[in-house]
């Protein structure tokens, strides 16, 4: 965990941000920076930072919609900052099928990849922080993933929405951080933020977890986060080894972007570890299926194997799985085998895909 200094407690976050920063150059590269502002306490404080750091950073404020008050609340948080932030409408229109908070976070990456293409940004930056990603795993912990699965929130990841998102990357720079933290920064700046009523809404799952453990005391509530945030530091570790692996082997991919298959010798893949092989399946194979959803790590790496020990073709989220003298290949599948996109109605504009080979090699950022 992070502290942060009683004296000035702005300078203190912004010197977390500052070292976040440097850590996510070093892994991806300069990137210019934006910031994604909610209004929410989380976001305001990271705003904040970003601004004692660079007075010039671009803001974005993504205003759904949802309640008649939204575009009020906006303008409000906007007010706070000069030069002011940029106000994205977004409606949550079914491009994705799911629910109200699937439906507002696909339009809200979409409005902020959109964005970040704009302004000539790389880096979006978002204020989740320690509590949020707890709460991620432990509604992972439900749903039993498996542990790649449960690796949850990563300070540095591609962003989830493809094409649109393509080559752009979310940084999440407080997660080392506390929600109470982050709003005794604020207190302590004298700044108020918006509360949003959804976040108190039982009909969301986040929300009736956060109800069920506010019930608990002081003292169990510090020793219930301290034993879950150990467990995802964990796994985050986990998942980061097993992505830096993979990334290695990734240098022994062929890639024919222009018949959009690769090979990559069987022996070098059978030779990973378990974790490995799963996260580097799922980015070859979604590096040629050029799909907006992502396919299973697991089911990906069964694939792998059936093909390497089978000597067969397999069939796998629109690609085509297969082994030959010792090569295991990967090709997309015929036009006519390809299923219905998942995407309904207009897609927003991508901008300049980024090849197959740049796809997977963002992919296993971790």
């Amino acid at each position: 965990m992070h502290a942060v200094t009683e004296a000035d407690p702005l300078a203190g976050l912004a010197f977390t941000l500052a070292a976040a920063l440097n850590d996510m150059a070093a892994r991806i590269g300069p990137r210019a920076a934006g910031v994604a502002l909610s209004g929410g306490a989380d976001s305001l404080a990271l705003a904040l930072a970003a601004r004692r750091l660079d007075p010039q950073i671009p803001l974005a404020i993504v205003d759904h919609g949802l309640r008649p008050e939204s575009g009020a609340e906006a303008c409000r948080v906007a007010q706070g900052f000069w030069p002011p932030p940029e106000i994205l409408l977004a409606g949550t229109e079914a491009r994705i099928r799911g629910g109200v908070e699937e439906r507002a976070r696909n339009a809200r990456y979409g409005a902020l990849a959109a964005w970040a293409r704009m302004r000539g940004l790389g880096l979006v930056l978002t204020g989740h922080h320690a509590d949020d990603a707890v709460e991620t795993l432990a509604m992972r912990l439900q749903r039993r993933p498996g542990l790649l699965g449960l690796a949850g929130l990563r300070p540095l990841a591609p962003f989830p929405n493809w094409p649109e998102g393509a080559g752009l990357f979310l940084g999440r720079p407080f997660l080392g951080l506390r929600r109470a933290q982050l709003r005794a920064v604020l207190r302590g700046a004298g700044r108020d933020w918006v509360e949003d009523p959804m976040n108190a809404d039982s009909l969301f799952e986040r929300a009736r977890l956060r109800a069920l453990w506010a019930d608990a005391d002081a003292e169990a509530d510090a020793r219930r986060f301290q034993r879950m945030f150990g467990l995802y530091e964990r796994l985050r570790a986990r998942r980061a080894r097993a992505a830096a692996t993979a990334c290695k082997a990734l240098a022994r991919v062929s890639f024919d972007e222009g018949s959009e298959k690769l090979a990559l010798p069987g022996e070098i893949y059978s030779e990973l570890p378990v974790s490995a092989q799963a996260l580097l399946a799922q980015a070859l194979v979604a590096a040629i299926a050029d799909r907006p959803l992502l396919p299973a790590a697991g089911a990906a790496r069964r694939h792998f194997l059936a093909a390497i020990t089978g000597a067969k073709v397999t069939s796998f989220h629109l690609t085509l799985v297969s082994a030959r003298s010792g090569q295991l290949q990967v090709a997309r599948a015929p036009a006519r085998r390809r299923a219905p996109p998942a995407i309904h109605g207009p897609r927003p504009s991508p901008g300049p895909r980024p090849s197959a080979a740049a796809r997977a090699r963002d992919l296993l950022v971790s």
